[in-house]
């Protein structure tokens, strides 16, 4: 019985965890489209087989409603590693996560004061 338990805190422990994930991601996929924010990605591969070896998206934003990502930051916080720092009134939130075919690294700063000016770095490292 303690078995099935704790197999099903784990299944649930690790959907909360892929749902905010997804969720970054779909938010830094809508920012991206929208006339406010510029986008980057770069893309790394292996020159032999030239399959993809590393993604870095990186989103910067002044937006009103930038201060979304950092609640979903939080959110995921809770399921995940993470580290929260404050620095003359700017705000760093770093999140690892890990599943069967990546790794990923979200990283999220924001401008003093209102949460309005934020940058998010996903590094996504394919296993």
């Amino acid at each position: 019985m303690k078995r099935i338990v704790m197999i099903l805190f784990s299944m649930v422990f690790g959907l909360a965890s892929m749902s905010a994930q997804n969720e970054i991601d779909r938010m830094v996929e809508n920012y991206s489209l929208i006339g406010h924010s510029t986008f980057t990605s770069a893309v790394e591969r292996n020159p032999h087989t030239r399959k993809i070896v590393k993604v870095v998206k990186v989103l910067s934003t002044a937006d009103p409603g930038a201060w979304r990502f950092v609640s979903v930051f939080r959110k995921l916080a809770r399921s995940g590693s993470s580290t929260e720092t404050r620095e003359n009134g700017r705000l760093m939130m770093t999140l690892a996560t890990s599943s069967a075919r990546s790794n990923r690294i979200y990283m999220l700063q924001t401008g003093t004061g209102n949460h309005t000016n934020v940058k998010v770095t996903i590094i996504i490292k394919v296993k």
